[in-house]
């Protein structure tokens, strides 16, 4: 553990907050109206969520294995 960790933690700052720190997240939209219908964490690579669009009132089921991040490479 770091002094960082430890003061932290001393604090009363949570683990999973602590965990979540080092997480990068990325907005789902939905796919007719555009609107942002839900935020997930890189960490959640697979699955299906269900979520719905509160423009469009439409109740949508994503699989997250279409919708990961891509690396992107500049020239």
């Amino acid at each position: 553990m770091t002094s960082e960790d430890i003061y932290k933690h001393l604090l009363g700052v949570s683990e999973m907050e602590v965990d979540a720190e080092s997480l990068q997240y990325r907005v789902i939209r939905c796919p007719h109206c555009n609107f942002k219908v839900q935020t997930v964490y890189n960490d959640c690579r697979q699955g299906h969520i269900m979520a719905k669009c509160h423009k469009c009132k439409r109740d949508l089921i994503f699989n997250l294995q279409y919708f990961r991040t891509q690396k992107r490479y500049s020239c």
